[in-house]
């Protein structure tokens, strides 16, 4: 059976036990309650069989772990209709086209998008330049080697993920910078992979090897949602049109990243937002339990969304791309297309629901295109996004959906 235990899938394995339901209202997509739903899905539905995730699986098609991770839900779409054709053919040499419900889209989708939620295991080699180049070593001792002015950090390696070391940075940030201050010493700012990097060499030199590593969860989304409203965060951050202008909009893509990578933004500019908080009188917040990886959580997920589309833009689409060949719009008859009438048929309300019916007649309406001589269209995402926007208005006309 195939198992996925390359680096960030087996962080994913780990640390995944159980993640609530999940529905991003604004995105009209509903995450399983189980996220590794989609991975077993990859596995039934044959997905295996031509496609890897970072390195393990099939070789004919894409690794997708490199290819669809990081990109949003539209992309994700977009991608799989440009090469639904090619992955037909190969298909259809040697195992039947699987069709795929609008909750198994959604599960697949959901996976793909979370294959980068967790970063790169750290390098235990980097870690400990880490240590000494970021001035750690100067209070803080580690397998006997290192200063005390700060506590031990052995007690870490029972720690298996990056989260816990953010989390527990957070929380004592502002003493630990006002003894580097003292000392003279530069605080230290992390980049890329550096905090996974450090915990990893924590754990490697740790005299302490616990018998049961503690594992987080991946983080609730709609936990995450509710923390940052509950602690005071929205008073001088922006999401989704909602919330201060002091600090940075948190809808910005640059804060969709993964674990590590959100962990090290947000002990960056700490130093700042502990400045920033004492002169508007507000005590800065301290994280619990899985809070902090509810948080980073709920911020990566902020990426799996739609794009609001271009209603003009769809319109245009919709006639350039040849969809108005073959369905039915406004007062025509239906009969006259091949088609449905996307503005009547039932259950295709949003982009999930659209893309499992692209997928499924794929095979007919390419077949039906080469007949009329319509040349295959490809799209991506932002067109997409245009494109469910146009539909959704016909809907609207004719049904009066939301």
């Amino acid at each position: 059976m195939f198992n996925i235990r390359s680096k960030p899938i087996k962080y994913l394995i780990l640390f995944i036990l159980l993640s609530p339901l999940v529905k991003l209202m604004a995105q009209e997509i509903q995450l399983p309650s189980q996220p590794l739903e989609g991975q077993k899905l990859f596995l039934s539905k044959g997905c295996v069989k031509c496609h890897s995730i970072f390195g393990e699986g099939g070789k004919v098609g894409a690794d997708l772990g490199r290819t669809q991770a990081n990109k949003n839900t539209m992309d994700i779409v977009a991608a799989m209709w440009n090469h639904s054709w090619e992955m037909n053919r190969a298909m259809l040499r040697g195992q039947d086209v699987p069709q795929l419900s609008p909750q198994e889209m959604g599960s697949i989708l959901s996976f793909l998008y979370y294959l980068k939620y967790f970063d790169e295991p750290g390098s235990p080699s980097e870690g400990k330049k880490v240590f000494s180049e970021k001035g750690c070593i100067e209070c803080h001792q580690v397998g006997g080697i290192g200063g005390k002015s700060g506590p031990a950090l052995d007690t870490l390696s029972i720690y298996a993920s990056p989260v816990f070391l953010a989390q527990k940075m957070w929380n004592h940030g502002r003493r630990m910078v006002r003894k580097i201050k003292q000392k003279g010493l530069k605080v230290p700012r992390f980049k890329d992979n550096e905090m996974a990097d450090l915990l990893a060499y924590l754990q490697s030199v740790s005299p302490v090897k616990p018998s049961l590593p503690r594992y987080s969860f991946p983080g609730s989304p709609q936990r995450g949602e509710r923390i940052i409203k509950e602690k005071g965060c929205l008073k001088c951050h922006r999401v989704n049109g909602t919330g201060g202008k002091i600090g940075p909009n948190l809808s910005e893509k640059r804060f969709h990243e993964g674990v590590t990578k959100i962990a090290g933004r947000m002990w960056n500019h700490a130093p700042k937002m502990w400045k920033k908080m004492e002169e508007l009188g507000i005590q800065p917040p301290r994280f619990q339990g899985n809070e902090m990886a509810d948080v980073i959580a709920y911020l990566y997920f902020l990426g799996f969304k739609s794009i609001p589309g271009e209603l003009a833009q769809g319109e245009k689409l919709f006639h350039e791309k040849g969809c108005i060949q073959c369905h039915a719009i406004d007062g025509e008859t239906d009969s006259k297309k091949v088609g449905p009438n996307l503005a009547r048929t039932k259950g295709l309300n949003d982009i999930i629901s659209i893309s499992a019916a692209m997928w499924n007649h794929n095979i007919k309406m390419r077949e039906e295109m080469k007949k009329q001589n319509i040349p295959f269209p490809r799209f991506s995402g932002e067109d997409l996004s245009n494109l469910l926007r146009y539909i959704r208005s016909l809907r609207e006309q004719e049904n009066g959906d939301e």
